[in-house]
Order: structure tokens, then sequence, then C-alpha cells
């Protein structure tokens, strides 16, 4: 009993490496599930919904009830993307999978969207899966130009 069903996929999609626990040595991070503690490689412990053969962890890093929420977690701790961009929205989950599989490219992104609903937190995760140098600049529609605008467009 490991990753829960779905989960793998997900993280797979997006672009990170499963390997399996007999390759624990050569991964950059071990994600456990189980209560697990091995050493030599660095931990990020998820209690999900009960998951644990030693009941509840109150020392987990994240504590969810759906995977959904745990591959968004993880996602942004590889990322370091803080804060957590945390959704369990099935529309949320495919923007976030299709933004990871445009991230290294050099394709520019507009992303439009209601207010709170999660462009900025978006964009944060396009740029550092991009592995672009330099800091996340935020910048608002009302901050072009009209000539910036009509380029945009």
């Amino acid at each position: 009993m490991g990753a829960p069903e779905g989960l793998s996929e997900f993280l797979v999609q997006a672009g990170l490496e499963i390997l399996p626990f007999a390759q624990k040595h050569f991964a950059s991070l071990y994600i456990d599930f189980l209560g697990a503690t091995p050493t030599g490689v660095p931990l990020l412990s998820i209690e999900l919904d009960g998951r644990s053969s030693r009941g509840s962890r109150p020392d987990a890093d994240f504590a969810a009830n759906n995977w959904e929420s745990a591959a968004c977690f993880i996602l942004s701790h590889v990322l370091k993307l803080q804060p957590p961009l945390l959704t369990t929205d099935s529309e949320m989950l495919a923007m976030i999978r299709t933004a990871m599989c445009v991230a290294p490219s050099s394709v520019p992104v507009i992303i439009t969207g209601e207010i709170g609903s999660g462009k900025q937190a978006l964009a944060r995760l396009i740029h550092s899966a991009s592995r672009r140098r330099g800091a996340f600049t935020r910048g608002a529609p009302g901050l072009f130009t009209g000539r910036d605008r009509a380029t945009a467009r």
C-alpha cells in the first residue's frame, strides 16, 4: 500500500519522475504515506485519510483526506511554492497539468479568470516549473499601457 490511486498518475503527468522504493537512494525526495522513515534521502510525510499503519501522525508535513490535495502539496513542495497551491477541483487540476507541460517552453501564457480563481497561484507555478532565472513578478492587466494591451491581444 503506497501512494493512492490517481496521485502517482497526476504527478507523472505533471512532469515528476516516480521511482520504486528499492531505488529511493536515487530520489531527490522520498514521499511517505505509511509512516516509514528511510534514511539518506529528504522526506516529505503525508497523512492521508488514516492510511498510516501507525494511526494518526501529528508530525506529518501535510494532512488531507484526498489524493488531489496531497498531489498539489507535493508539487508545491517540489517547486518551492509559498504558499502552496492546493485544490481538489477537477478543472483546476487539469489546468495545473497543462501549466506544467507548457512551463518549460518559451510560449507566452495569458491567464484569465474570475477574481479569486487562482490566476496568480497558477502563474507562480508556471514560473517555478519553468526554471527561469529571476524572481516571479506579479502583474495586473491595469498596469499595461494601451500599446501593451494591443500587443498582448
